[in-house]
């Protein structure tokens, strides 16, 4: 049995309240409110669940199963360990992703750069430079150990 911080819970519920009321707005305009009230319930749920489902699993076990899942791929004559690499380095990425744009807010806000539609251009232009020079980066390495 896995023993979850409640505070990381709370936190993460806290967090996506205004995703999922922004969700269950738009559905009361769209439908009606019972089915508004379902697909946030179920959307709050997703999200819970994937949150403790990820702090108990590594990335290499979520990689390994989800080729798995691909296995009778290998009919087609499929290469499941590509497969396997890529869903690994994916899900490694997210958080330097994350840890990226984190870094290029508080750059911007130190040198007083308003963030704003008119600066986003200059501000994500030089951001999704930096990402391909990592992949590129990461591609050639791989390669170079001949798994790519």
């Amino acid at each position: 049995i896995y023993r979850h911080n409640i505070l990381k819970i709370i936190s993460s519920f806290l967090k996506t309240i205004p995703f999922i009321l922004i969700i269950f707005i738009i559905n009361i305009f769209l439908d009606n409110i019972m089915d508004a009230i379902l697909i946030s319930i179920k959307l709050l749920l997703v999200i819970e669940a994937t949150l403790i489902y990820s702090s108990n699993q590594r990335i290499n076990e979520i990689s390994t199963s989800i080729t798995y899942l691909f296995y009778p791929l290998k009919i087609f004559k499929v290469n499941l360990d590509e497969i396997n690499v890529t869903i690994s380095l994916a899900l490694n990425l997210i958080p330097i992703i994350k840890r990226e744009l984190s870094d290029l807010k508080y750059a911007c806000i130190s040198k007083g750069i308003k963030i704003n539609v008119k600066n986003m251009k200059y501000i994500l232009s030089r951001y999704f430079y930096n990402m391909i020079v990592r992949v590129n980066s990461i591609n050639e390495a791989l390669i170079s150990k001949g798994i790519g």
